[in-house]
């Protein structure tokens, strides 16, 4: 199997993982770790299952072709002039569910 080939089939593997992990109405957090000056955010995305944090990241990376940042162990996105959370969550929406407000969204 390629490269190109394995990163499309992992990419299927976690659509279908978050498919399976949630139903109409959950709610996903963001939450905010640094932003630089030149306006790169780093945050992650989270949910809570039984009562515990469950992170979401490197799902959500796979999905939306972002990149993971391995020294934060969050997503960085390299401009943040809008709210970032919302447009992620509501394009993972988009894609996995083809529903933009599928889940709800809210920051820590």
């Amino acid at each position: 199997m390629t490269k190109k080939e394995s990163k499309k089939w992992q990419r299927i593997k976690c659509i279908e993982e978050v498919r399976k992990l949630f139903k109409k109405g959950d709610t996903l957090y963001t939450q905010l770790h640094r932003r630089t000056r030149s306006g790169a955010i780093y945050f992650s995305v989270r949910y809570i299952k039984d009562n515990r944090p469950l992170q979401l990241n490197f799902h959500t990376s796979e999905i939306l072709d972002m990149k993971f940042d391995k020294e934060w162990h969050c997503l960085k996105q390299p401009f943040g002039n809008m709210d970032m959370g919302f447009n992620t969550i509501y394009t993972l929406c988009n894609v996995v569910f083809n529903d933009g407000y599928y889940l709800k969204h809210e920051w820590l």
